[in-house]
């Protein structure tokens, strides 16, 4: 058994769910300096050193309970804050996603790795970024740690781990990569979709034209804005973009908000325990010049709007 899974599992979700924040937060017309100070301080929880550290340690993998909480932790570190239901459908997406991923794929190093790389898109402060490095090349010398029956095993673990996740997703059956019972296709796809194949971990949301797969009729055109609005209605669920004010009023930024400073102190509630020793002297050497950078104070009372439509097929 591997001890490692956490640490993959926890990166790799994360920077899925990364991905539909920024979706998300384009979708609603976000004002650039705001969704790149969210999508900073999400990124610098996620892969700060205080957690790495933990995480990095030669373990038993967490429970889905324990991750959840970590996801939930550090999507609720900047200024945004998720209601129940948009949680569950956001971890729903980004575990189908990974799932669909690592069963596709051998190499889960190469996918956490690309993951990575493509998250650094978002990043715009150079403390931020200077830690994704940190944590680029941690990953990368997994490659030299673990042996290929080591990795074999990562891998296995990790699916094991991700076997109960069986939900219908709107995004992957759109794109032709899951059926309609749940099973995921690899054969006979779209051009695009294949090519995804030998790139996995890159935003499949950018890379894919926010979900949409070439059409199966190539000679049918529709205006682009309902295809936006096709696209937000089946992948970002419920609530519709609508038109005028209301687009506005669904996502407000309190940037200056006075309960910023008690918002990041709640935050790091969910780190302070954190044990920071390791037994594991490749791991420790690796960690030892990791640092964190400040993060800036800010808080978001609405909540981020539903992510996308599915269905569990264990229910």
């Amino acid at each position: 058994m591997s001890h490692y899974v956490t640490p993959f599992v926890v990166l790799n979700l994360g920077s899925e769910m990364v991905f539909v924040v920024a979706q998300r937060l384009q979708a609603q017309n976000v004002p650039l300096d705001r969704t790149n100070l969210v999508l900073d301080e999400i990124i610098s929880v996620l892969i700060s050193k205080q957690l790495m550290t933990e995480l990095m340690k030669p373990q038993a993998t967490y429970s889905h309970e324990a991750v959840r909480d970590i996801i939930e932790d550090v999507t609720q570190s900047s200024m945004m804050r998720l209601d129940p239901t948009s949680m569950n459908k956001l971890w729903d997406l980004i575990t189908m996603v990974f799932k669909w991923q690592v069963t596709v794929s051998e190499d889960v190093i190469a996918i956490t790795l690309r993951h990575l790389y493509e998250i650094e898109n978002y990043v715009t402060n150079p403390e931020t970024q200077l830690q994704l490095h940190k944590v680029q090349n941690l990953v990368d010398n997994f490659n030299k740690i673990l042996s290929n029956k080591e990795k074999k095993e990562l891998r296995d673990d990790i699916l094991y781990w991700l076997k109960d996740s069986n939900v219908r997703v709107s995004l992957l059956l759109r794109m032709g990569l899951q059926n309609m019972e749940g099973i995921f296709i690899t054969e006979n796809l779209d051009p695009l979709a294949a090519k995804m194949l030998k790139n996995l971990g890159e935003n499949i949301y950018s890379v894919t034209q926010n979900g949409r797969i070439l059409e199966k009729n190539q000679n049918r055109s529709e205006p682009e804005v309902n295809e936006l609005k096709l696209f937000v209605d089946q992948i970002l669920g419920e609530r519709k973009m609508g038109s005028g004010n209301d687009n506005r009023k669904m996502l407000r930024l309190a940037i200056n908000d006075q309960n910023g400073n008690n918002n990041e102190e709640e935050t790091k509630k969910g780190f302070d325990s954190i044990d920071v020793n390791t037994d594991d002297n490749q791991v420790q050497e690796m960690m030892k010049d990791m640092v964190v950078g400040d993060k800036e104070d800010g808080s978001l009372r609405d909540d981020l709007l539903a992510m996308i439509g599915g269905e569990d097929l264990n229910e």
